[in-house]
């Protein structure tokens, strides 16, 4: 099946702000551009993340030294980078900027600075960066200042990377070691018709307008190249066929807008042939031939047709994008005809029995297929851009249930709800929280936000400001699918809880080795006044063991299975009292 692209009817934004948060929204692929803050760890320095966020509506992630950059962009995914640093001298600004310009050098570079004077933005372009700011000014200057930046580099590189075409031999030597590789092949439909009646016959001059529109798409780690056939051939370091797919998707998307040539405005469609090699069968350029030439044939199947599309040559790999996309389909069908639901799993207090919180978590409802647990779906909504909606949605809908729960004479339980790695780095994503729980009622004290143990250790600087920011609203934050060292950059995280990876009570009844590992995990957590909850507790030795180890909570089948709304008057008494009881435990929605 080939993969063609449909024009959003939706209007966009003005301005490279307009436009990405455009790109944000649209139910496509999300665009793994990052911004990265290089700065003191110094909390006054800390709203760097937070303004910047607000201001460029991309990612922000942050570190303090030049090796943390250069690992952080090493993935080629770094859109800009900006660097904050207060009370430097001329020399010290000079050396700062150099620093950073080392660690990253095809990457756009914008300085904060604290103070004024000419001489400061000639020492910082001369040292390497593309432009300096004062921190008075507007944040969504500087963000906008960081994004133009990058617009410029990506642009002036295009000029590189077209301006001459490249043979096959030259292009296959640089491709060389070059594994795993993804190779996209771009050509215009009806390019010698196009460019006789648009382009005074300059076939040349299209192609180098094309590659400067579509090279402030790619990472700054992509390799650009025209070739001798008049295509575009993208080279990426990526074996993931939906990523690269995605990718396509949004080069299809960037030629909706005639392109300009010679100041006259060019219609154009683009086919794009994928291939992806994983490993070399055999050593040099002569695999990355084979590659080339799979994309060029999967290219050729396309070219007649003169509509927007791709086509990977693998037919099982185009069978899983396919999949993929009908699977985002029916996601979206999903969202506007609300059949996600929620159920809810009780938390337990180990000592009392008490009930202490719901943690909510999504189903799919789908008429004519049944009801589907969360990880049958998950990755085709992360991959599709849509968790962020269908998130929130959940957290909408969890949080109206919760303000129900409150009855005289009774504590209501908590609700418990998973940031998924989408909505962890959405820029908006304190404001959205705020928000919800002004609209639902729900007081922010009775609701805890999970958030994945990986998250919070890939990027600690990070971490500490947006955990900081969303625990200003007054909510509880827990480290969820813990299971290792308490480490110091964790210690300094605004957490209240931590819960154990499913699976680590598996055979803790008779194993004393992984007995003693949740022994330790939970002395840990005490150790740093936190609360421990575990999950997948099916058996009551399990629950004892956790108990006598200091546990808090625990949660699980032993318990409970997850229930829908209209099921949790289980968990009430005759007078309207929240509390488990042993009749809880059949679970026939598990």
């Amino acid at each position: 099946m080939t993969m063609t692209w449909k024009a959003p009817s939706r209007s966009h934004g003005s301005g490279l702000i307009g436009k990405l948060a455009q790109a944000n929204i649209d139910e496509v692929a999300p665009v793994d551009d990052e911004v990265v803050v290089v700065r003191d760890d110094d909390p006054a320095s800390a709203p760097v993340r937070q303004r910047l966020t607000a201001g460029t509506l991309l990612r922000v992630r942050e570190v303090t030294g030049a090796r943390e950059l250069a690992a952080l962009t090493a993935g080629g995914r770094t859109k800009a980078v900006v660097l904050c640093r207060s009370g430097l001298s001329l020399v010290t600004l000079h050396d700062a900027v150099a620093v950073v310009r080392q660690a990253c050098p095809d990457t756009a570079l914008i300085v904060l600075d604290d103070q004024a004077g000419e001489a400061r933005h000639e020492v910082a372009r001369h040292a390497g960066a593309d432009g300096l700011i004062n921190l008075a000014q507007d944040w969504k200057v500087v963000g906008e200042a960081a994004l133009a930046a990058a617009d410029r580099r990506a642009r002036g590189r295009a000029v590189g990377d077209a301006i001459a075409a490249r043979s096959d031999t030259d292009l296959l030597r640089a491709l060389e070691g070059e594994w795993p590789l993804a190779l996209l092949v771009v050509a215009v439909n009806n390019l010698e018709t196009l460019a006789g009646r648009y382009a005074h016959g300059d076939r040349d001059a299209l192609l180098l307008s094309l590659a400067i529109r579509l090279r402030p798409l790619l990472r700054p780690s992509d390799s650009m190249a025209r070739t001798v056939d008049r295509s575009l051939v993208i080279a990426r370091n990526d074996d993931d066929e939906l990523a690269i797919a995605a990718l396509a998707d949004r080069l299809l998307r960037a030629c909706r807008e005639p392109l300009v040539v010679t100041e006259e405005s060019v219609p154009v469609t683009v086919a794009v042939g994928i291939a992806i090699g994983v490993r070399p069968p055999v050593a040099g350029g002569a695999a990355a031939a084979g590659v080339l030439e799979q994309a060029r044939g999967a290219l050729g199947r396309l070219q007649n047709r003169g509509r927007a599309a791709y086509e990977l040559a693998d037919a099982a790999l185009q069978a899983r994008v396919t999949a993929q996309r009908q699977t985002e389909i029916a996601l979206r069908h999903a969202i506007d005809e609300h059949e996600f639901r929620v159920f809810y799993q009780p938390v337990v207090e180990l000592q009392s029995r008490a009930l202490t919180s719901f943690e909510a978590l999504m189903r799919w409802q789908r008429p004519q297929f049944g009801l589907f647990d969360a990880a049958t779906f998950v990755e085709a909504a992360q991959r599709s851009g849509l968790m962020t909606r269908i998130g929130q949605t959940i957290l909408q809908e969890a949080a109206a249930e919760a303000v129900r729960w409150a009855s005289t004479g009774s504590t209501p339980p908590a609700l418990s709800v998973n940031l998924s790695q989408q909505e962890y780095l959405l820029p908006t994503l304190v404001a959205s929280v705020g928000r919800i729980l002004s609209e639902v009622g729900l007081p922010p004290g009775r609701l805890i936000l999970e958030v994945p143990l990986k998250l919070l250790e890939r990027d600690p600087l990070s971490a500490r400001s947006i955990l900081r920011d969303l625990a200003s609203l007054g909510l509880t934050l827990v480290a969820d699918d813990y299971d290792g060292e308490l480490t110091s950059d964790l210690r300094q995280l605004p957490l209240r809880m931590v819960k154990l990876r499913m699976g680590l009570l598996d055979g803790i009844e008779s194993d004393a080795e992984r007995r003693a590992r949740v022994a330790g995990i939970t002395a840990q957590v005490r150790a740093a006044g936190w609360l421990c909850v575990g999950k997948g507790v099916e058996t009551a030795a399990q629950a004892a063991i956790l108990r006598d180890l200091g546990c808090h909570g625990g949660q699980g089948f032993l318990f409970s299975g997850a229930r829908p709304a209209e099921e949790l008057d289980i968990f009430q008494d005759a007078g309207g009292v929240w509390a488990w009881a042993p009749q809880a435990r059949p679970a026939p929605q598990g």
